[in-house]
């Protein structure tokens, strides 16, 4: 994670070990599957692999609903323990549950602050992060945020669409109509599998890749 780890990677840590063992093992698998099958399967030598893997088990921790219980592990484990908690740490699961996975234009940068613009919302943002110098003014992120101790933080699941992406996203944005969370989050899950194809064939035309009709078919053919 990014900015002080000390205040949620432990926490986050330990949900983590507990919907990695034994009996849930199935579970995350098929959701990893699941994952890939949306975003598009990433290997091991590939520049993306980290942040695709941070953001699918992100995804299974903080969103995706368990068969069991129907609702996600970091709302299912803060249910169960969160009295057994130490106070700071059922604020970090409460953060977690409230973050907003989203597609982000970076405006400008002014010290350790980052200026970020929701593209859904049109909402503005300012993200504490000091450790992404290589973000730059107009840059489109994919990106989770955090809010935890008074600050808007980066987690280590972002990645960079092309800039040539952002008038395609605000027109896609405008034309559809999101009734919740899932429906959002299927239509990221779309511009991921497209900003994988542009990164192994950056020769190919933006409008190529970036479109509908090419998606479709590139799933019917995975």
């Amino acid at each position: 994670m990014l900015f002080s780890t000390k205040m949620f990677e432990p926490i986050f840590d330990l949900i983590s070990e507990y919907f990695l063992q034994e009996r849930y093992s199935a579970e995350f698998q098929s959701a990893r599957e699941e994952y890939f099958y949306k975003t598009g399967k990433v290997f091991e030598d590939e520049p993306l692999f980290e942040s695709r893997m941070a953001s699918c088990f992100e995804w299974y921790l903080i969103d995706r609903c368990l068969w069991d219980t129907g609702i996600p592990p970091v709302r299912l484990y803060r249910l169960a323990f969160g009295k057994n908690l130490r106070e700071e740490d059922q604020k970090a699961l409460l953060s977690f549950e409230e973050s907003t996975h989203s597609i982000f234009s970076f405006v400008k940068r002014k010290g350790s602050q980052v200026f970020l613009k929701e593209c859904l919302s049109g909402k503005e943002f300012i993200v504490f992060d000091d450790q992404q110098p290589s973000i730059q003014e107009g840059d489109i992120l994919d990106a989770r945020l955090i809010y935890l101790g008074g600050k808007n933080v980066l987690t280590e699941s972002m990645w960079v669409h092309p800039r040539e992406a952002l008038s395609f996203i605000k027109k896609e944005v405008k034309s559809k109509t999101f009734q919740n969370k899932e429906m959002y989050t299927a239509f990221l899950f779309d511009l991921a599998y497209m900003k994988l194809k542009k990164d192994r064939f950056s020769h190919v035309p933006f409008d190529q890749i970036y479109n509908w009709e090419t998606l479709r078919k590139d799933k019917v053919e995975a």
